[in-house]
C-alpha cells in the first residue's frame, strides 16, 4: 500500500492532467494513477507522455492525448477525448504552461506571446465551480 493509497484514495476517479509529460504534471499524473484513478494525461510532447505512460505502475490507469493548451480548438478536442474514453472528469488539474527563457532586453515577442496564449488559455478553461463546466464550455464551441 502505497502513501497515495492510504491518505488519497480517488478509486474509479477520473482526472485529466495537462502538462503531463514531464516535470510536475507527470509527477501528478503519476500520483493519481496510484491513488486508484484513471487519467488523460495531456500534453504537446509526446515522448514525454510515452515516458510517464511507462512510469506508471498502473499502465492500464492512463491514457494519453496530444494536445496544446494554447488552442481553443485541442482543448475542444481533448475535452471530447475525455468523454469519448470515461464520460466523466473529477478531476482537472491545469499544469501545463510554455515557459522560455532569455535575457530580459532580448525577450522575443513571440515567445512572450507564446507563453502568455498558453498560461492565459489553460486558465481561462479552469471551471471557476466544477471541471463539468469546464468541459461543457469547451464541447460547445467556445473560444476561452
Amino acid at each position: 500500500m502505497s502513501i497515495y493509497s492510504k491518505f488519497f484514495a480517488i478509486d474509479g476517479k477520473t482526472a485529466v492532467i495537462t502538462g503531463a509529460g514531464s516535470g510536475i504534471g507527470q509527477a501528478v499524473a503519476l500520483a493519481f494513477v496510484e491513488a486508484g484513478a484513471t487519467v488523460v494525461a495531456a500534453d504537446l510532447n509526446e515522448d514525454g507522455l510515452e515516458e510517464t505512460v511507462s512510469a506508471a505502475a498502473n499502465r492500464a490507469g492512463i491514457r494519453v492525448v496530444v494536445a496544446d493548451v494554447s488552442s481553443p480548438d485541442s482543448i475542444r478536442e481533448l475535452a471530447d477525448q475525455a468523454d469519448k474514453l470515461f464520460g466523466r472528469v473529477d478531476f482537472l488539474v491545469n499544469n501545463a504552461a510554455i515557459s522560455r527563457r532569455h535575457p530580459a532586453e532580448a525577450f522575443p515577442e513571440e515567445d512572450w506571446t507564446g507563453s502568455l496564449r498558453s498560461t492565459s488559455r489553460a486558465l481561462s478553461c479552469a471551471p471557476r465551480n466544477s471541471a463539468g463546466g469546464c468541459w461543457r464550455r469547451a464541447r460547445a464551441g467556445s473560444s476561452t
